[in-house]
């Protein structure tokens, strides 16, 4: 019983921040670019393509280009409600050479994108200055190419994975003035479909960008 006190209480807390004054309450848009990093290592490779009854050994590049277009309505100064769309381009690459079942070399490259909803917290510090931090879900893609020569025949490949992952992050908004406002963000994908190799990875994005309200 004290339990379920506990997170009613808990609860009507969230609650009324989310709704509490509406003065504040406004649509925005906004957009990012950066680059995104993979977390995998060149050991991976061995381990993931083995999983797959193939010997080899590669490298890795792990970062891209990539980005994000939003749009977000404030509920307050404290918590704003924001939904997207997020290109982390091809954040795998891999290249190495296989020796069984066949003797190979190989290449190929994961690109990734996706939709997200997220609710955002902002902390202001003065000075225009606010924190922020994000919790949210999101619907991510991958698409793999891939091609392996052996004895001069080369054969592609392609593959594409779905799924629905959670994200979190952090930043740093400053208002430029009452309509306009930058922002520095550190995002994380976790868990996000790797339809190359066939392992999960995280994704982070570290970006800046512009928001403009209305």
């Amino acid at each position: 019983m004290e339990r379920t006190k506990m997170m009613g209480w808990a609860l009507s807390l969230v609650l009324g921040l989310i709704m509490g004054p509406t003065a504040s309450a406004q649509w925005y848009v906004g957009g990012n670019v950066g680059e995104s990093r993979t977390q995998y290592s060149d050991s991976k490779i061995s381990s993931d393509l083995g999983a797959l009854g193939v010997t080899a050994t590669g490298s890795a590049s792990e970062t891209a280009v990539g980005g994000k277009l939003f749009v977000g309505y404030q509920l307050n100064d404290n918590f704003a409600l924001e939904g997207g769309y997020f290109y982390l381009g091809n954040f795998l690459r891999i290249s190495g050479t296989a020796t069984a079942p066949t003797a190979a070399s190989f290449n190929g490259s994961d690109q990734g994108q996706g939709v997200n909803m997220d609710l955002v917290g902002m902390l202001p510090f003065g000075k225009g200055f606010s924190g922020i931090g994000r919790l949210g879900a999101a619907y991510f893609r991958s698409d793999a190419t891939a091609a392996a020569s052996a004895v001069g025949n080369v054969s592609p490949a392609t593959g594409t994975a779905n799924r629905g992952i959670l994200e979190a992050g952090l930043g740093l908004q400053y208002d430029f003035t009452k309509t306009v406002a930058g922002r520095l963000e550190w995002l994380r994908y976790f868990n996000a479909t790797n339809s190359l190799t066939g392992s999960d990875v995280n994704i982070d994005l570290y970006s800046a960008g512009l928001v403009v309200k209305f």
